[in-house]
């Protein structure tokens, strides 16, 4: 018998006594050192395996018949659920970093990768290494930031171009001017300098435009002579 042969007998022996033990499948699951779960359609996990304890400070059925979601950081909820539905739509693998709430209320960088089987998806989490998760806390930040000036870029667009309609030129009266700027683009007159007519809009040859100040300099009675032989004049 050949050496091959002997380490393959020797394997197939190990292999046979270990699948004899009692709950053999749960002591491998047990002894992982990343994070097996299972999750319906819903999100909510339906299973953890124990390493939950060690890594997370959550025992498995503290876990178990909770919405996953609600332990994910606010800001990458939304990234979570999109790849979540991407990955059952197309029916490909999941690889997703996120920020997993700990029991004692501090965040820690998780990366999950798993596939859906039958109506349920499973996977396991993996924390990130301590540099590592700095570098990616980092980039998640940055990832929010950005999204949130892409968004503050939108609105502002969405408020110029709502401006630039509200300022289009209708009846010669403009809304970015005032009530004196329009009478004066109506009648060619200052009413807020004090300018008046004296017969020009009646179309009276010695019509006058008159200010306010030298109206009271020359007196009511001069004006009204004025205005009188103007008239005359104007009468056939």
């Amino acid at each position: 018998m050949s050496s091959q042969q002997v380490i393959k007998l020797n394997l197939n022996n190990g292999l046979g006594e270990f699948t004899r033990r009692r709950n053999w499948s749960s002591n491998i699951l047990d002894s992982l050192r990343d994070v097996v779960h299972v999750m319906n359609n819903d999100l909510s996990l339906v299973y953890c395996s124990a390493a939950s304890s060690e890594f997370l400070g959550y025992r498995p059925s503290e876990l178990i018949g909770h919405p996953f979601t609600k332990y994910v950081h606010v800001d990458d909820v939304d990234m979570f659920v999109r790849e979540f539905r991407a990955a059952k739509d197309l029916s490909r693998t999941l690889n997703c970093t996120y920020r997993f709430l700990r029991k004692d209320g501090k965040y820690t960088t998780l990366e999950t990768r798993g596939r859906f089987y039958r109506q349920a998806f499973f996977g396991n989490a993996r924390r990130i290494p301590t540099e590592t998760t700095k570098f990616m806390d980092s980039f998640l930040e940055l990832k929010m930031e950005n999204e949130k000036l892409r968004q503050q870029l939108l609105l502002l667009k969405d408020g110029q171009e709502a401006k630039h309609a509200s300022n289009v030129y209708t009846q010669g009266i403009s809304s970015s001017h005032d009530i004196n700027e329009s009478v004066a683009m109506l009648t060619g007159l200052r009413y807020d300098l004090g300018e008046r007519s004296m017969g020009i809009s009646m179309g009276l040859e010695n019509g006058e435009l008159m200010t306010v100040s030298s109206v009271n300099s020359k007196g009511s009675s001069q004006s009204l002579q004025s205005e009188r032989k103007g008239v005359a004049k104007y009468s056939p």
